[in-house]
Formats: C-alpha cells, structure tokens, sequence
C-alpha cells in the first residue's frame, strides 16, 4: 500500500493522508456490485478509519461517478502498473463473501458459523493477557487423500479461552457432515471458508480427536470414552454436527448408564424431541419407572414420550399390545386437555402413563378366567377371606353392608344379583 501511495499529491476535507488515499483504491472497484460489504473488514485493512467513515466515503465515490484513484495514481500506471486493477480481483473475493451464521445451542452458547474469509481480514489477535489462544496439531502439512488442512477457530465464552483446531478437509467433511455443504470439492471455495465454532473447548477437543480416530497421527492415541459427565454435552453436539455414527454411540450410552447420568449436573432440558424419542423408544416403561431420578430431570420426559407412543396408531409399541388411539370418543375430543385433566388428578406423568396403559390392556383371572382391565387388578371378585359383616351395636347405616378383608370391597349382605364369580 505504501509503494501505491507515491503518487498521491492532492488534499481535501476527507483525503489527507495516504491512508485515506488507498480506500479510495479499495472503495472504487465496489461500486455498481450489488452486494452487502464488510465495512468490518474494509476498516481492518485501513488503520485510522472506522467501518462507518469507510460507509460514507463508499456513498461520495458513488455519487461523484468519477474515480478519484486515477489521477493520484498516475505515475504507477503510467509504469504499466494497475492498481486498482489489481485490489479489485482481492476486494471482490475478501470482502464481499456473504457472511452466513448458525446458530444452535446443544450446550449452553455452542454456535458455529462460517464466514466468506481472506488471511488479512480473518486475522484473530490470540495474543491479550484476557485470552488463551493456542493451536491443536499445528502442521500445514497433510497427505494428499486427506485434501487441504482446515482451522476451526473455537471460542469458549464462558472459560474466556480460544483455541484453533486443524482438521483435513476430507477427514472432517466424512465425519462431521454439517460442513460438507460448506466445504465442497470446488478449491475456490473453501479456501474462502472461515469457520468458527462458539463452544466448550473440552468438549470439541473430545470431538477431534474422535474424527481422528482412525489416522496415523493418533494411532498412539487413546479412544476418546463417553462419560455420565460429559454423554449429553457430546450427544447434542454431535447431532447438530451430524455426527451420526458418535450420535447412536451416546443414545445407547444414554440407555444403559442414565442413572449415572442423571446423577450429574448436566443440563437435560438441551434434548430434542428428535433425540428424546430415540432414547425413549429403547426403555422398556418397567425400566422408566425403575429409573432412580430424585429431581426427575428426565424420567417424567420419558414417560411423556411412552404416553405419546400409547396415542400413535402407527407405532409397534412392544410396551402395549393395544393403542390408546381407541379412547376417542368423537372427532371434538381433544386429546391434551384429557391429558392435562388427568394429570391435574394424578400430579405424575409416571401415573398418567400407567392409568392410560391400564385402560387399553387387560389380563385374565386365573380363578374365573375372565377378562379384565388392568386398571381393576386390586377390584378382585374372587375373594380368599370371608366377608366380615358389623356386629348388632353397629349403627342402622353400616348393618346391611360388610367388607372383604383380603380388599377391603363393600358388600350387600342382601346382594339382589348374586354374583357368584
């Protein structure tokens, strides 16, 4: 920039240094593109100059229609040089990338976004006494199958921490297929690819190093290994990531060891229902209901998903033989409401779940061998103890009637239907 400064002589309001010479090098070539600009990034290659004074000057060239660079920079061109030729290819490459961000939050703030990037302007200043930046397998260098190196810069907001992560462009397009769309074949655009990654820096270390699980280079390495701790930070990641293989490992892993899980302070409120359901449909309701949750972090959300399997017409419940999809009583019957009353009567999803179940099922009595609901397995009409009727002091009110010790049921003593079974 300096050497493209010599020529520059005149001075006005705006224009009064070399610096402010060369935005105007920078400015000119962008207008008539149709484009959004980084005034960010326009700024950072102008010391001195704020992304709005850089706006302002951007809307003076436009309405002058005439380029103020020609006439300072006539001794370069004249020696066959072309600046503004020259910054236009790198301006229309560098600063006009679209910037696109995506934002999820599987753990707290976790975001990644990629943005259209050149080396001077996605220069990151790791260097200040507030921030660790550092850089995980630092060589350039990879093997040809393994296509370029790619750095993800991670930021850990809460541990006020950076660090860069370098990953093989293939490596990291096979095992998380988020960035392939991203990071296609095309050279000319991954290497306009900046990606940033807003996330536990422990957990996306773990991440790495289970991409490179199978490479040379961590072939000393020791497997990354799910924990109760750490399964539901990895499962959310992972699945935003699509990750696929590393999200089923966490379901099963979740299935097996969720009463350590719950055990721990993680954030279960972060699942999906997506996620939700595939656990859920592994649980047996025998092995929800067995589920030592204390502050019920997530065994209510199981049941509310076996409840919503019990109402699906589709679904092969292995749980319930039959479906409460039969419960309709009529096309105005709503099904939530239901829900809800029932469960301002019961005070437990867990109870809600049973009462349901035992309506739609039913078992048979061994002594009479007739059907019954399993919401009336205590209602027994076979009984082991003789009905015990009130002595003569008793009042007028309770003469007429006894009670079954072996379940405690009423009964007549003059009964007109004379149920024998």
């Amino acid at each position: 920039f300096q050497k493209m400064s010599r020529g520059y002589s005149e001075n006005n309001n705006f224009l009064n240094n070399n610096n402010q010479m060369v935005l105007d090098m920078i400015l000119y070539p962008l207008i008539g593109i149709h484009q959004t600009i980084n005034w960010e990034s326009v700024a950072r290659l102008v010391p001195g100059l704020t992304p709005k004074e850089c706006a302002k000057r951007f809307d003076e060239l436009k309405n002058s229609g005439s380029s103020p660079v020609d006439n300072h920079c006539s001794p370069l061109m004249a020696a066959g040089e072309s600046p503004v030729e020259t910054l236009a290819t790198y301006i229309k490459s560098s600063l006009l990338g679209t910037q696109r961000e995506f934002q999820e939050t599987p753990v707290g703030q976790d975001a990644v976004s990629k943005t259209g990037r050149h080396s001077i302007a996605s220069t990151r200043n790791c260097s200040s006494e507030s921030e660790n930046c550092t850089t995980h397998n630092g060589g350039e260098k990879t093997e040809e199958s393994e296509g370029p190196n790619m750095v993800i810069h991670v930021c850990d907001e809460a541990k006020n921490l950076k660090e860069d992560f370098i990953c093989p462009r293939d490596l990291l397009i096979s095992e998380m297929k988020y960035f392939a769309e991203y990071l296609s074949v095309d050279a000319q655009r991954w290497e306009e690819v900046d990606i940033s990654v807003h996330c536990d820096v422990h957990i996306f270390n773990w991440l790495i190093k289970y991409v490179k699980r199978n490479t040379k280079e961590n072939k000393d390495c020791e497997m990354p290994t799910l924990e109760p701790g750490n399964v539901i930070s990895i499962l959310i990641s992972s699945e935003f990531l699509k990750m696929d293989s590393l999200v089923e490992q966490c379901i099963q892993y979740c299935h097996k060891n969720m009463n350590a899980i719950v055990a721990t302070p993680c954030n279960m409120n972060c699942i999906n229902a997506n996620l939700l359901t595939r656990i859920a449909d592994l649980f047996t309701h025998s092995e929800v209901d067995d589920l030592k949750d204390k502050k019920d972090k997530f065994r209510s959300k199981l049941f509310c998903k076996k409840i919503e399997r019990l109402f699906d017409p589709e679904y092969l419940n292995p749980d319930s033989q039959n479906n409460a999809a039969t419960l309709y009583r009529d096309k105005t019957w709503d099904v939530h409401e239901y829900l809800n009353s029932l469960f301002e009567e019961l005070k437990s999803w867990r109870d809600v779940y049973w009462r349901l179940w035992g309506t739609v099922n039913w078992l048979t009595c061994s002594r009479c061998y007739q059907a019954f609901l399993c919401i009336e397995f205590s209602h027994c009409q076979y009984h082991s103890e003789t009905v015990i009727y009130p002595t003569a002091g008793s009042s007028l009110s309770t003469v007429g009637t006894g009670i079954y010790p072996c379940c405690n049921q009423k009964v007549l003593r003059f009964d007109p239907t004379q149920l024998t079974k």
